[in-house]
């Protein structure tokens, strides 16, 4: 299996076939002990309160009382469903600590660096080794079997991991940053759009207390409405007119089809809606607002809203993932917006002069979120860049 699995590698760049002097390729078997055997699952009805991080595929799970490994080790995801990230994720853990069933857990021998070890599991895409439909596993005998070209010298091991994980560092502080600047724009839309920062006289709504000036109306009689349509039949790979789906939406313009047709045209300033989408999904109620004309056709089960006499930005934040839509997911079958549906949810209306101000300083914490997404997407080719280099031993590291 390792010989077939060796060829694959090469095939795909990621291992030479000349690999440089001082390196080696060996089965992980090899670099490292499994202790897969010292893993022991604990329902979530018997377990007890405690600071025992109790770990599984995708990370930290809970807290235990008592723990099972008290040493470094890695984890390397076993199981779980198609769409978490359970696989090619690799990760290091130090001290106290509880493993259940759906993590593999290794320790590297003493010639091998976990760290090493982590960032090659995390380069190979192990999603191809996997077996199963909806929920996938990664086997312990494929796992142990898989060719790891690296450094002989433990040195050289860890100083191509400190590399790379200055470079991660560097992504999780970037992530924190959108985290937090996230968390700050939620509360900033609740403290300015329930209390406001210029107004001393309110009245109690169901919005809370709101400045006594603002309206409370229903998005039928601020907006007017339109729903898109089929698209299928003038799909093609050299399309003029980007095609507003749910998938487009809900990866914020990232993933596009295209038409040769504009079918159902949209036009500065209108307002995009998901309609549809699975149980608990993420796309259900999400908006796209249009900022350039003859670019964009909407596709059907997207609704498009047009303000009738009011901000379109203040509209787009008030409306995106909105909680009215959101209630209408029963967690158990699809939804399936309708359009009375749609118009009859609660709007707030604060004069427009007002809209815009609003408008204004959400877009500002829009900014720098997207600077900072921006930052951390080049940071990640940056790493995926240096991987291929140090971890193929394309590029050595002085020691």
């Amino acid at each position: 299996m390792m010989i077939l699995i060796l060829q694959e590698h090469m095939n795909n760049n990621l291992i030479q076939k000349n690999i440089p002097d001082g390196w080696q390729i060996l089965p992980l078997s090899d670099l490292c002990n499994n202790l897969d055997n010292r893993r022991i699952p604990i329902t979530k009805s018997v377990r007890v309160s405690g600071n025992i991080p109790y770990y599984g595929a995708t990370g930290i799970i809970d807290y235990v009382g008592d723990y099972i490994f008290n040493e470094e080790i890695l984890l390397v995801g076993e199981d779980g469903a198609d769409w978490l990230p359970f696989v090619n994720k690799s990760f290091i853990v130090k001290g106290k600590s509880w493993v259940n069933n759906h993590a593999h857990v290794l320790k590297a021998k003493e010639f091998s660096s976990n760290k090493y070890l982590e960032q090659y599991l995390n380069w190979i895409n192990l999603d191809i080794y996997t077996t199963g439909g909806t929920r996938k596993k990664l086997n312990k005998e494929v796992l142990m079997e898989l060719p790891v070209c690296l450094p002989k010298l433990k040195l050289e091991q860890e100083k191509i991991a400190e590399i790379l994980s200055k470079v991660d560092e560097d992504i999780e502080k970037t992530e924190e940053v959108i985290k937090e600047t996230e968390r700050l724009k939620n509360g900033l839309m609740q403290e300015i759009l329930t209390k406001d920062i210029i107004h001393t006289q309110f009245k109690k709504t169901e919005f809370g207390e709101i400045p006594l000036e603002w309206d409370i109306s229903t998005l039928g009689k601020v907006a007017d409405f339109e729903n898109g349509k089929a698209h299928e039949n003038s799909i093609s790979d050299d399309g003029k007119y980007i095609v507003v789906n749910s998938k487009f939406i809900s990866s914020d313009g990232k993933i596009a089809k295209y038409s040769d047709k504009n079918l159902s045209p949209l036009k500065t300033g209108e307002i995009v809606m998901v309609m549809s989408d699975i149980p608990n999904g993420k796309a259900l109620g999400k908006c796209f607002l249009i900022l350039e004309n003859n670019k964009y056709t909407l596709n059907q089960r997207i609704c498009l809203l047009r303000p009738k006499n009011g901000d379109s930005k203040f509209f787009y934040y008030f409306l995106n993932r909105n909680k009215y839509f959101l209630n209408f997911n029963n967690g158990t079958s699809q939804t399936n917006l309708r359009r009375d549906e749609v118009l009859n949810c609660p709007f707030l209306v604060p004069p427009k002069p007002e809209q815009e101000k609003i408008a204004e300083i959400l877009s500002a914490v829009d900014e720098k979120i997207s600077i900072n997404k921006k930052l951390k997407e080049k940071l990640t080719q940056l790493k995926k860049g240096l991987m291929s280099d140090l971890l193929s031993g394309k590029v050595r590291v002085n020691i």
